[in-house]
């Protein structure tokens, strides 16, 4: 109808109203509000390095991310390059997404 406006029910930035609670998946919580908040999962991408081959690499940049990092979930492993020298390997490196969840306690929520 012309000059009629929606109805919104309430809602804050990052958080869906409680009335769609049961569509949502288990990677939610409710906040001391009552409100239903989605997990957020941040990813930063990292070289590892290694002498001895591509796996150890990985685990070194991972390793090196936990060191600073809460909560890391996972990584993805995207390219794989290597340092030759007199035509053997002598470094192994991985570029590789590691991702962690968010703590939404620093945030308020």
């Amino acid at each position: 109808m012309p000059g009629r406006r929606a109805c919104r029910a309430r809602q804050r930035p990052g958080t869906v109203p409680r009335s769609t609670d049961a569509a949502l998946d288990n990677g939610t919580r409710q906040d001391k509000e009552g409100w239903t908040v989605a997990e957020v999962v941040k990813v930063i991408e990292l070289v590892g390095e290694s002498t001895k081959d591509w796996t150890d690499a990985v685990n070194n940049a991972v390793a090196e991310a936990c060191k600073t990092l809460d909560n890391v979930s996972g990584v993805e492993v995207y390219n794989l390059t290597a340092n030759v020298d007199n035509g053997r390997i002598v470094e192994w490196k991985a570029n590789v997404k590691v991702a962690f969840k968010v703590d939404n306690r620093r945030r308020g929520v």
